[in-house]
Parts: structure tokens; sequence; C-alpha cells
């Protein structure tokens, strides 16, 4: 999709099948590095009905600096089964850590996000990565 108005129908229509949308998601993280336009990072967010297995989905247009950190940060982690093991047990730690607040989760995964998409940058740069079709 090429804007987000594109992402409001995709939410509209997931919420019409039981996703809950998730209005107070409205952008990726801001990475550091980053001096664009915010516009980069807007998204939808909506989450799995009630009674389905736990579903995150991420609606971004496409062509956006966000498109590209997802899809490089994905291929990233397949290619370099180290990072993902170790991004996993972070993860894993942190929601132990913290179970019943995300923003203290996000707080310390945000900059750990940030530190592997720079390393993805230097894998991208040296495999001559190319971004390929967001469902690979």
């Amino acid at each position: 999709m090429k804007n987000l108005g594109d992402a409001e129908s995709w939410a509209a229509r997931l919420k019409t099948a039981g996703y809950q949308p998730r209005p107070d998601i409205q952008a990726d993280h801001l990475p550091p590095w980053f001096h664009g336009s915010p516009r980069e990072w807007e998204k939808r967010y909506v989450r799995e009905p009630a009674t389905e297995q736990r579903t995150h989905i991420h609606i971004r247009a496409a062509g956006r600096g966000n498109q590209r950190f997802a899809l490089l940060f994905r291929d990233f982690l397949r290619a370099q089964p180290r990072f993902a093991l170790t991004y996993g047990l972070i993860k894993q730690r942190l929601s132990e850590l913290f179970p019943e607040s995300i923003d203290d989760y996000l707080y310390v995964k945000d900059p750990v996000v940030d530190l592997i998409i720079a390393a993805a940058e230097e894998w991208a740069a040296a495999t001559k990565w190319a971004q390929g079709p967001s469902d690979a």
C-alpha cells in the first residue's frame, strides 16, 4: 500500500474480522539517528481477537522508512541466528522484568533494536541486501 489511507482501510477490514485496532499506536519507534520526517515512521497496529492466538499486525505504507527498517530487521535476524537468539532472550527477560508495563519494556527494548539495526545496515551494505517482498 502506498499511503496510510489504505492502512486505515485494512485496519477497518481487520476490525470487521474481530481484530482490535490500537489507536494509541500510530508510529514506530523513531531511531535516534533518523533526521527525516516523522511521517516516515507512521503505521497502524491491530491485535488479535480475544479468543485467537497472539498476533501483532503492523500496517505500514510502502516505500516509507519504517517499511524498509522492518524488512531489513527481519532479513538480518533470519540471516544471523546468533542475533535472533539473543534478541529473543532479551525480549523474554524484559517481559519477565516488566510484566505489567509495556512502557518500561519498550524503554529498554527500543535501544536494543537500534543496536541491531546498526549491525543490520552494515550487513545490508556488505551483502548488497535488496528489500524484498513484505511476506517473504
